[in-house]
């Protein structure tokens, strides 16, 4: 399996967090399947959290959702 991990963190309040992935299952060299998942969340004010760990949590289950309809 490849997995492409991209993750944006904001600074600020009312900037947005982001985590995208794109996983490609292969067999040898031939590819199997690509799902790919997002997930996003927002700083909040006042910002003495990021609260970056719901974006993360989006992600996966976006990630959890896409697999089970290709099975």
């Amino acid at each position: 399996m490849l997995f492409d991990l991209q993750a944006h963190v904001g600074s600020i309040s009312f900037t947005a967090n982001t985590v995208s992935f794109i996983a490609t299952f292969k067999d040898g060299g031939r590819t199997l399947q690509t799902i790919s998942a997002s997930g996003k969340s927002t700083v909040p004010y006042p910002a003495f959290s990021n609260q970056f760990s719901k974006a993360v949590e989006r992600v996966f289950a976006d990630f959890s959702l896409k697999l089970a309809a290709i099975r």
